[in-house]
């Protein structure tokens, strides 16, 4: 393979990772009303636990993506936050208002406008766009470690794993605190910047079979960290805690990084039909994570969601149906060119 067509491959790969992360967000937030009112002990539970865990890997791989794509040695700052935030702020501005209009909320009141839009968000999902916003800021920081000294920023790395994700964890899963790490204010990068340090770790780690058989092996035992801590947890705690879900600590961290590893290198034989569909969605996948919480707001007003989706295969279910009606709708949006700009 030359280098162009391992490229070209690469750059595959990515698109399709999108379109699966992007499945995975609606898997997700479809099997969220089961986690919450399914009896912990129960099989319905547990299969939308086993959905959960294996789907984390999402929003970590958007991040990733767009860090193995960015990031390059030359990086003018202004021009580059200048095209990234145009490109991400008029959506974020755009749906705050729609699902602020959808939700009841005053949207042209001042308490609205200050209190929401600027420092919470209209609606839970829209998180990710404010964090994205965060990691382009930071992208050529980042990236002027990688490329002025690979050994200051393979320390960095480790810092922010150790003291932003790790420690947190053990805190919050272990009650086991280090009370002098606080007070040395080591946790200088917000934790989600690891997956800026991650995707380019990675352009410097050859892939062979044997380290592909090794990610696997890593995602799948992180996958069984999580599924295993979430249900001990919730036991513990008689109802369901998220602990092991958090994008920021280790578990999901490292079962991101090792899915995101592996896929980014190896050779699919897609047909050229599947190709072309896999990079449709994946083209619509912005589109779609704005999009999809429409549904579930006006399926509400039909239906008790919490009860109606309560059952072991519900939230699998659901999230194919509403995966392929929000790719539909948001395909034959972007045809339309002032609605295009914000998907």
């Amino acid at each position: 393979m030359t280098a162009v067509q391992g490229s070209m491959e690469k750059n595959f790969n990515l698109e399709m990772m999108r379109a699966v992360a992007i499945y995975a967000v609606v898997l997700i937030h479809a099997s969220m009303m089961t986690f919450y009112a399914a009896p912990i002990d129960g099989v319905a539970w547990s299969i939308t636990n086993l959905c959960y865990s294996l789907a984390r890997f999402c929003v970590p791989f958007f991040f990733m993506a767009s860090a193995f794509l960015l990031i390059k040695e030359e990086m003018p700052v202004g021009a580059f936050l200048k095209r990234r935030l145009t490109r991400i702020l008029l959506p974020l501005v755009a749906w705050s208002f729609i699902y602020g209009l959808l939700n009841g909320q005053d949207i042209f009141s001042r308490q609205w406008l200050i209190g929401t839009l600027l420092n919470q968000n209209a609606a839970g999902h829209l998180w990710f766009l404010y964090a994205l916003v965060g990691l382009y800021i930071m992208m050529p920081l980042v990236g002027l470690l990688y490329y002025r000294s690979r050994s200051l920023f393979r320390w960095y790395a480790a810092l922010t794993f150790v003291f932003s994700c790790a420690m947190p964890f053990l805190n919050e899963a272990f009650q086991y605190r280090v009370g002098f790490v606080g007070n040395m204010a080591l946790d200088n990068f917000h934790p989600l910047v690891i997956y800026l340090f991650l995707p380019l770790l990675m352009r410097d780690l050859t892939f062979t079979r044997q380290r592909g058989w090794l990610a696997l092996a890593l995602f799948g035992l992180m996958t069984l960290i999580i599924f295993a801590g979430t249900r001990h947890i919730s036991l513990a705690a008689h109802q369901p805690r998220e602990t092991y879900y958090n994008y920021a600590y280790p578990p999901v961290v490292i079962a991101s990084a090792a899915l995101f590893y592996l896929l980014l290198n190896v050779r699919f034989t897609f047909s050229a039909l599947w190709r072309q569909r896999i990079l449709s969605v994946a083209e619509c996948a912005f589109g779609i994570y704005l999009v999809h919480m429409v549904f579930l707001l006006l399926l509400g007003h039909v239906i008790n969601v919490n009860v109606a989706l309560v059952w072991p295969f519900g939230g699998l279910i659901f999230s194919v149906v509403w995966f392929l009606l929000t790719y539909a709708l948001v395909r034959a949006l972007r045809t339309v060119p002032y609605i295009r700009a914000i998907l």
